[in-house]
C-alpha cells in the first residue's frame, strides 16, 4: 500500500473509530420535544418536560410557562380529554420560535401490563407522581397531588398516597381506587417468595391480601426498609430482627452511631452481614456489621479525621440505596452529595461499589443525585440523577459488574425516589 493511501486508510479509521466511540458514548435524554408525534396514554393529565438551554419564552398551548424554580428544565400539566389531544409546545431561544407538537391519544383502557414503567415522586411546588414508561421511552402521564411508596408486584398494586390519602393504583391501567388496607401506608415490603406483604407493621397473607397478623413490638422504625433475609426466615430493622416462625423480636445493635440517619438496611445473600447506610452529621457513611452480633465489620466514609479502621475518606455526604446484585458479589451504594462541599473528591454524588468477598470498595461512579437506586435487572439500574447544576431526572444505566454507563435520562423536576413495575405478563 503506497504511503498516501496508507495515511488515507487510518484517517479514515481514526474518525470512523471517534464517531463509533461519541455514537456508544451517548446518552439519549427524554424530553417533550423528542418523543414520538403519536402516542397513547392512560393517564388524564400530562406532564410537559424540557430543558430551557438558554430560552427566554416557553409556552404549552398558548399559556406561558415559567421556569425558574427549576433550574434548566420546564415543567407543565396538561389535562387530557378521552381521545386524541394535539398538545403544542413553542420555544423562544435568541428571538427564534420553534414549535412542536405531539398527539396524545387519551384511552383510559389502555394496557401497560407488559410495560416497564416507573412512578417518580417528583415535586414541583406540591407532590407529584410522574409515570414513565421504559418500554417505548416516554412519560405517560403524571397523577397530581400524588407520592408512591411502594408495590406488591405478586398483586399488581402499587401503594400511593393522594392528598393525605392512601390509595392503591393498578399500574396494568394506572386506575386508582380506595385502599382496602387502611388510610396511611408509608413502608412496603415482601418475602421474597411472596408469601407475605407487610404493610407498616402490619403482615397480610401473600395470595389473599387477608391480615394475618403484626410485626412484635420491639423494632425501631424509620424512613428506611428492613431488609428480608434470602430464606424469608428473617427481617432485620436496625436494632435487631424478627424470627417470622415464631414472631419474636431479637435486639441486636446494627446502627453504627446513635446519631445516624439510617438511608437504607440490607442483608447479604448469605445472611453473614447486615449493610447500613447512613448520614451521621456531616459524615455519609456505609456500614457492614456482623448479622450475628452487631459487631462493625468495615466502615466506608467521608470523614478524613475518623482515626478507627474504615476505608475511604473520599465519599460523598447522604449516603441512601443499597442494592446487592443477584450473584451475591457486589452491594451498591447510591449517594445524593452535597454540592456546598467542593474540597471532597466526590461531592456531586455517585454509585459506591463494594466487593462483598473482599470487603473493598471496586469502583465509584460519578452520578449527581443518585440517592436513590434500582437494580431492574443483572445489567440495568435506576437511578435519581442531576445534571451538576443544571436539570434534574431519572437515568437508566448499563451495569457490567461494578461499571456503569449512562444510557437514557428522562428529564424531571426534583425527583425524591420511584418504585419500579416490572413487565407482569
Amino acid at each position: 500500500m503506497r504511503k498516501g493511501s496508507k495515511l488515507l486508510f487510518f484517517a479514515v479509521l481514526f474518525f470512523s473509530l471517534i464517531f463509533l466511540l461519541s455514537f456508544v458514548n451517548a446518552v439519549e435524554v427524554i424530553q417533550f420535544k423528542n418523543l414520538p408525534n403519536t402516542f397513547t396514554t392512560n393517564l388524564s393529565a400530562f406532564p410537559v418536560i424540557g430543558l430551557t438551554n438558554g430560552a427566554t419564552a416557553v409556552r404549552v398551548n398558548g399559556e406561558r410557562v415559567f421556569f425558574e424554580d427549576y433550574a434548566d428544565s420546564f415543567f407543565k400539566i396538561v389535562k387530557l380529554s378521552q381521545g386524541n389531544n394535539q398538545v403544542r409546545l413553542r420555544v423562544v431561544k435568541n428571538g427564534v420560535a420553534s414549535t412542536f407538537i405531539k398527539n396524545i391519544n387519551y384511552d383510559p383502557n389502555y394496557s401497560t401490563s407488559s410495560h416497564k414503567v416507573v412512578y417518580l415522586n417528583s415535586v414541583m411546588g406540591t407532590s407529584n407522581i410522574v409515570v414513565v414508561d421504559l418500554s417505548t421511552k416516554t412519560y405517560l402521564g403524571v397523577i397530581e397531588g400524588a407520592t408512591a411508596y411502594g408495590i406488591f408486584p405478586a398483586a399488581e398494586k402499587v401503594f400511593i398516597d393522594v392528598n393525605g390519602l392512601g390509595m392503591v393504583l393498578n399500574p396494568s391501567n394506572n386506575s386508582i381506587s380506595a385502599s382496602p388496607f387502611g388510610p396511611y401506608v408509608r413502608r412496603v415490603f415482601f418475602t421474597h417468595n411472596n408469601s407475605k406483604l407487610f404493610l407498616d407493621g402490619d403482615i397480610y397473607d401473600g395470595a389473599t391480601l387477608e391480615k394475618i397478623g403484626q410485626l412484635p413490638p420491639g423494632p425501631l422504625w424509620g424512613s428506611y426498609l428492613p431488609a428480608v433475609s434470602s430464606d424469608d426466615s428473617k427481617i432485620y430493622f436496625k436494632n435487631g430482627y424478627v424470627t417470622l416462625a415464631d414472631n419474636n423480636f431479637h435486639a441486636v445493635n446494627y446502627s453504627a452511631s446513635s446519631r445516624s440517619i439510617v438511608g437504607e438496611l440490607a442483608v447479604t445473600a448469605d445472611d453473614k452481614y447486615v449493610i447500613i447506610s447512613s448520614f451521621d452529621w456531616a459524615v455519609g457513611k456505609v456500614v457492614l456489621l456482623n448479622a450475628v452480633t452487631g459487631e462493625k465489620v468495615k466502615e466506608f466514609n467521608n470523614n478524613r479525621f475518623q482515626t478507627d479502621d474504615y476505608y475511604g475518606g473520599h465519599l460523598p455526604d447522604y449516603a441512601g440505596t443499597v442494592q446487592l446484585s443477584s450473584d451475591g458479589r457486589f452491594a451498591f451504594v447510591g449517594f445524593s452529595g452535597n454540592p456546598i462541599a467542593p474540597a471532597w473528591s466526590h461531592p456531586i454524588g455517585g454509585i459506591l461499589t463494594i466487593n462483598l468477598r473482599t470487603l473493598r470498595e471496586v469502583s465509584f461512579f460519578n452520578l449527581d443525585d443518585a440517592e436513590t437506586i434500582k437494580l431492574i435487572s443483572s445489567t440495568k439500574m435506576l437511578s435519581t440523577y442531576q445534571k451538576t447544576n443544571s436539570y434534574y431526572g431519572l437515568a437508566l444505566l448499563g451495569v457490567e459488574g461494578p461499571n456503569f454507563s449512562k444510557e437514557v435520562v428522562f428529564v424531571c423536576p426534583d425527583p425524591q425516589g420511584f418504585v419500579y413495575k416490572p413487565k407482569f405478563r
